[in-house]
Parts: C-alpha cells; sequence; structure tokens
C-alpha cells in the first residue's frame, strides 16, 4: 500500500515540476534566451507538495530543457501556495534575475 501511494506523489510532483519548468522557460524565451542556473521556488506547508519529492523530480524533469543541470532552491512556507519566486538565467553576454 505505501508504495503505489509513494509513486502517486511523485508523479504529482513531477507534473508540479513540469509545470514550474514551463513557466520558467516562457519567462526566459521573453527575455531572450539562454540557460536557467537556479530556480527558487517557494512551497507552503499545507501545499500538499513534498519538497522531498519535488527535489528527486527536478533533475528528471529538467533533462534536455534550458534548466538542465540547474540548482533548485526549495524554501518552505506557510501556507497552501505552490509558487515559482526567482530564477537566475546566464548567458554569452549577461546574467538575468527574475524577481
Amino acid at each position: 500500500m505505501r508504495t503505489w501511494r509513494a509513486r502517486i506523489r511523485a508523479v504529482h510532483e513531477a507534473r508540479l515540476c513540469l509545470a514550474l519548468l514551463g513557466l520558467a522557460e516562457e519567462h526566459l524565451a521573453r527575455e531572450g534566451g539562454g540557460r536557467i542556473t537556479r530556480l527558487r521556488v517557494e512551497v507552503g506547508s499545507l501545499s500538499g507538495v513534498s519538497p522531498i519529492a519535488l527535489r528527486g523530480a527536478f533533475p528528471i524533469c529538467a533533462a534536455g530543457t534550458a534548466a538542465e543541470g540547474a540548482e533548485l532552491e526549495i524554501v518552505e512556507m506557510p501556507g497552501r501556495e505552490l509558487r515559482l519566486r526567482d530564477m537566475e538565467v546566464t548567458d554569452d553576454v549577461r546574467n538575468l534575475r527574475m524577481r
């Protein structure tokens, strides 16, 4: 019984991770491209999101994207939200920071 629940949780966090990466890549495209080097995500304690599962899903979901190899910083907060708070982007010419 525990095994299927763990798998469902992992799939849940993987879908959320893909959504966060989609938002990050949309912002990146608007800013002219580059490579994402760090994502800062806020996870609400009542959000139903497991930071451990999110961290485990991130490298798999980021493979082949502009965030491949990026650092994932997870900040646990009170509340129910999951939020992409900040990201760092680099390219050959400039370093950008999203707020």
